[in-house]
């Protein structure tokens, strides 16, 4: 390797190449992300850059967008869109898990249309799930005897796979 780094969050790596030709390539990408295929490129004697391959393509990568201006490449990743295992519990104010609700996952920011995931709640169980990045709502169909229906959440699956609730009932969280 000429060169090798690790990504920073906001920062661009500066390199003096000389002319030639040079492969870029991602030992791993990070988290919420697809690994970008190798890209190859040339550094003319003027100082641009062409991108000659991309992954067994040419000059265009398939998840990878590569864009070349005079002598700068820019490189970014893919969202990493596969499913993430999100873990759900119905639980009582003392935290245990209870037994009973009807709880219902809608694709989108309303409890409409056809769920796409649909379950009663047991007792000490969680219930785990694995849903694609975006915008969910949670509805609780019936709640269990002897509780109140807690009112639809509004949820994110990032691309990390991490969850983000945007919206508890009519009020923003």
């Amino acid at each position: 390797a000429v060169e090798s780094w690790t990504s920073e969050a906001g920062k661009s790596k500066d390199l003096n190449l000389a002319p030639g030709t040079y492969t870029f390539h991602e030992e791993a990408a990070p988290t919420g992300y697809l690994k970008v295929t190798d890209i190859t490129f040339k550094v003319k004697t003027d100082g641009t850059v062409e991108v000659t391959n991309v992954g067994e393509k040419d000059s265009k990568g398939e998840d990878n967008k590569v864009v070349t201006n005079g002598s700068t490449v820019t490189v970014t990743d893919k969202d990493d869109d596969s499913p993430k295992a999100i873990t759900f519990s119905k639980v009582n104010l003392g935290g245990t898990e209870i037994a009973g609700a009807q709880i219902k996952i809608f694709k989108g920011d309303k409890a409409e249309g056809t769920a796409v995931e649909s379950w009663t709640s047991e007792a000490g169980k969680s219930k785990d799930l694995n849903l694609a990045p975006g915008t969910y709502t949670f509805h609780e169909e019936a709640a269990p005897t002897g509780y109140l229906k807690v009112t639809d959440i509004t949820f994110q699956v990032k691309h990390d796979g991490t969850v983000e609730v945007t919206n508890v009932g009519e009020k923003d969280s």
